[in-house]
């Protein structure tokens, strides 16, 4: 599942894992898709890898507070529970 933002997008990957993309910056978050009838899925917002163009990247704090919050606004329709 694909979902477009302004100028980002969130893409759920299969049963583990959900990448953001916005500007060549590439986040990996840990998730996992769920069959229960409590959640869809768990995503744990803290545990994340990031990629720029020339390798590693490290976003600052105000940084992943956005792409936290535009990630919570994507799965809105999603029972999630957040770690």
């Amino acid at each position: 599942m694909k979902v477009s933002g302004e100028k980002y997008k969130v893409s759920i990957r299969g049963r583990a894992g959900i990448a953001y993309t916005e500007s060549g910056l590439v986040v990996h978050i840990d998730s996992e898709m769920l069959h229960s009838p409590e959640f869809d899925m768990v995503v744990c917002l803290e545990n994340h890898e990031a990629w720029g163009a020339e390798g590693p990247a490290v976003p600052d704090a105000d940084k992943m507070a956005v792409i936290k919050e535009r990630v919570r606004h994507e799965l809105r329709k999603l029972k999630v529970e957040w770690q």
